[in-house]
C-alpha cells in the first residue's frame, strides 16, 4: 500500500504499528494521521465518543492553512475543536472522518481531558518500555455491601482497581490464555465444566497454580517445556507480589500479559516508569520469555 503524504510538510508518512491500532506518523514534522475511531483509542481520560463530540458546523481557525486529506483525493479538511470548546484545533476530513494532529497535540489532548474528567477512568500510562507497549488503567466499579444499624442497610461503594498490561511484539497466535487458578476454578476443572478445557502441561507446580488454555495443545505444551518460563510463573504464584496491599491476579493472552489488583476505595495510581513494586519488570520478563521461542 502506498505511503500517505503528510498534510503539513508533504513527507511520506511511516506506519507505526501498535497492538491495538496502526498510526501514520511523519518522520519530519511529527504529525500524526488517525483513521476514524483511532482518536478515541489514543485519547485517554474520558469515556465516550470524543471524535463525534468534536465535529460541528462552526468555523474554527488555527495557525495552519486548510490542508488536504492524505487519503481522499483533493478533499479539503475542516478545522474542528476538541469537544467543541477547548483551544485545541484538529484537521478532520469530512469524507472519511480521519484526523490529522500536529506534533504535540495528542499530549495536549490528554492533558485537557484529564483535567475535565477526574471522576472518569483514565489511561494512567501509555508508552513503550523495552520495545513493548505498556498501559496502566484504573478499572472502576461499584460494589454493594451491607451494614447493621437500626436495620439492615445496603450501601454502594465506588471501588477502583488497577490493571497493567504489557503487549507482545510477536503474538503467540495459539489462542493462549493463562490465569491464576482459584479454588472454584479447580473445582470446575475437576467437573470438566470449563468452556475450553484446561491443558495439563505435565508440570504439577505450574498446573496447580494456573488454568492454561489454547487451541493448539501441542504448541502450548511445547511453550511450557522451557524451564525459565515455568519457574517465573510458579514464582509469581508463590510470592503473590502486589503493587499496594492486596496481591493481585495474573493473566496472559495472545495479545498481552496483564496484572490486576484491587478493589480499593478511592483513586489508585501507579508510577509505571519507576515501578517501585517491580510488577512491570516481571510482566516484561514473562512477555520476553514467551516471545523467545
Amino acid at each position: 500500500m502506498k505511503a500517505l503524504e503528510c498534510p503539513h510538510c508533504h513527507t511520506e508518512m511511516e506506519k507505526v504499528p501498535e497492538p491495538d491500532i496502526t498510526t501514520d506518523v511523519c518522520p519530519r514534522c511529527g504529525g500524526v494521521w488517525l483513521d476514524k475511531s483511532e482518536l478515541n483509542v489514543l485519547a485517554t481520560g474520558m469515556a465516550g465518543d470524543i471524535e463525534y463530540c468534536s465535529i460541528d458546523q462552526e468555523k474554527h481557525e488555527d495557525r495552519f492553512p486548510v490542508r488536504k486529506c492524505p487519503k481522499c483525493l483533493n478533499q479539503d479538511m475542516s478545522k474542528v475543536n476538541l469537544l467543541g470548546y477547548s483551544e485545541i484545533i484538529f484537521d478532520c476530513c469530512p469524507n472519511c472522518n480521519g484526523f490529522f494532529l500536529d506534533k504535540g497535540e495528542m499530549y495536549d489532548t490528554n492533558v485537557h481531558l484529564a483535567g475535565l474528567t477526574q471522576d472518569e477512568i483514565p489511561d494512567e500510562y501509555r508508552g513503550h518500555l523495552e520495545g513493548h507497549l505498556v498501559t496502566s488503567k484504573r478499572v472502576s466499579s461499584v460494589v454493594l455491601g451491607s451494614r447493621f444499624g437500626l436495620g439492615l442497610m445496603v450501601e454502594a461503594k465506588a471501588v477502583d482497581g488497577i490493571r497493567i498490561s504489557v503487549y507482545f511484539k510477536n503474538r503467540p497466535d495459539m489462542d493462549l490464555r493463562v490465569y491464576s487458578a482459584k479454588w472454584n476454578h479447580k473445582f470446575l476443572k475437576r467437573l470438566g465444566l470449563f468452556r475450553k478445557q484446561d491443558i495439563e502441561t505435565g508440570y504439577p507446580e505450574l498446573d496447580n497454580a494456573y488454568i492454561i488454555q489454547g487451541d493448539d495443545e501441542q504448541s502450548v505444551k511445547a511453550l511450557f517445556k522451557r524451564s525459565e518460563l515455568r519457574n517465573e510463573l510458579v514464582q509469581f504464584a508463590e510470592q503473590r507480589p502486589s503493587i499496594f496491599k492486596k496481591p493481585g491476579s495474573l493473566e496472559i493472552t495472545d495479545t498481552r500479559a496483564m496484572y490486576f489488583e484491587g478493589p480499593y476505595v478511592g483513586n489508585v495510581k501507579y508510577d509505571v516508569k519507576a515501578d517501585p513494586s517491580g510488577i512491570v519488570r516481571r510482566l516484561l520478563r514473562l512477555v520476553n520469555l514467551i516471545e523467545s521461542e
